[in-house]
């Protein structure tokens, strides 16, 4: 982005949860993370439901994925963050490369234009 920390848009990423992957999408604008979704999971409903449900609500709201876990779920809530900070790197990377390709094309413009 222009000035912004991420290259707005959304992201998908999976880490290994408890009983395999756990897929999210986190959508961001150029400042914020403004959702965090859950695609697919294979974790136990009745252990993961509450850390599927919180841990998301906790990153958008804190805005990082370094929230606590849920106690009762742990790995589960690992496999959330540690998807999620994958995101992150990814809009954060995009936003990089966008300014570099920018900050290079006005260089040449400036010196062979």
């Amino acid at each position: 982005g222009e000035d912004g920390t991420y290259q707005p848009g959304s992201y998908t990423a999976s880490a290994a949860g408890y009983a395999g992957d756990v897929t999210v999408e986190v959508e961001f604008d150029s400042e914020k993370i403004l959702s965090v979704n859950i695609l697919d999971h294979n974790e136990t409903p009745s252990v993961a439901d509450k850390a599927l449900e919180e841990v998301p609500d906790q990153i958008v709201e804190q805005q990082t994925s370094e929230v606590d876990a849920v106690t009762s779920a742990t790995l589960t809530s690992e496999a959330i963050k540690a998807a999620v900070a994958d995101c992150i790197r990814q809009a954060k990377h995009q936003c990089i490369s966008q300014n570099i390709g920018r900050t290079l094309n006005v260089f040449l413009s400036q010196a062979y234009g």
